[in-house]
């Protein structure tokens, strides 16, 4: 037989296993994309554990609060704050000055300080100054809370922020709470703050 009529012979038959090897790959594939299509297609299943609701805590409550007693102030706070160490000493008019924070995802801080009103009047405080001049950042508003004549300042925006000033005959007092994540309970805290100070140094 010659060479010609071997190709022949078996070229027909070269091309049919071709077909079928290829026809069972497209079978193949066809079949594994509708699995996959099924599968994903299917609700999910398996056990969901939940983590134990965490206890929530009433930090205005007497108990759950800690009493700060300085030597021109005394106010009770939240006892989940600690109190961060001043580096430096400070220096008049500033008399006394106080930092708290929380060590939270909301990251909350209290800033308190107690300043010598130095012969001018409450608005030329220059923290105040500076609230006030900035109308579209910081609400003002007045406030009459355990005996104390206050102005409030609240910051809607990151670093959230509520501000209280009050002075006294001899004294300026600002306390300001803050937040870079939520507004929530700020104003809160702070009343309840307010609610507890008390003054300590005789007026000069």
């Amino acid at each position: 037989m010659s060479e010609q009529e071997i190709v022949e012979n078996t070229s027909p038959k070269l091309n049919r296993r071709r077909l079928f090897f290829w026809l069972g790959i497209a079978s193949l594939v066809v079949t594994l994309l509708f699995l996959m299509y099924w599968l994903f297609r299917q609700p999910s299943r398996g056990i969901v554990t939940s983590a134990p609701a965490k206890e929530k805590i009433n930090y205005a409550a007497p108990e759950h609060r800690k009493r700060y007693d300085g030597k021109y102030l005394t106010f009770t706070y939240p006892r989940d704050f600690e109190r961060r160490e001043e580096v430096e000493t400070v220096k008049f008019p500033i008399l006394e000055r106080l930092y708290l924070s929380r060590s939270d995802i909301e990251g909350r801080k209290i800033a308190i300080t107690v300043q010598d009103n130095t012969g001018y009047s409450f608005e030329e405080y220059s923290s105040f100054r500076i609230r006030r001049s900035d109308s579209g950042t910081y609400a003002e508003e007045k406030v009459s809370q355990n005996g104390l004549e206050a102005v409030l300042f609240s910051k809607s925006t990151s670093v959230f922020e509520v501000s209280a000033f009050f002075p006294s005959a001899s004294y300026i007092v600002s306390i300001v709470i803050s937040s870079p994540t939520t507004q929530n309970g700020l104003r809160a805290e702070l009343l309840a703050l307010l609610d507890s100070f008390v003054w300590k140094a005789p007026e000069k």
